[in-house]
């Protein structure tokens, strides 16, 4: 939940059009409690951003990045 409220900010209205970069992030962000990746522990496979995500991933891993630490 705390990925999806940052990268909606203060506009709610888009969630729809953001969604997908938010559960991206999440599914491929290195959990601490599991120690592992859910992307990796799913799919047995390394993420690999498809093309087409690439820049906004980018940019939501920099609204998601606090001080040089993800959170």
């Amino acid at each position: 939940m705390n990925i999806i409220k940052k990268i909606m900010g203060e506009n709610k209205k888009s969630w729809d059009g953001k969604i997908k970069y938010a559960l991206w992030v999440d599914r491929t962000t290195f959990k601490l409690s599991i120690e592992e990746i859910m992307f990796e522990i799913v799919y047995g496979l390394e993420a690999k951003f498809p093309i087409h995500l690439q820049l906004p991933m980018l940019q939501c891993m920099k609204i998601l990045t606090i001080d040089g630490e993800a959170i």
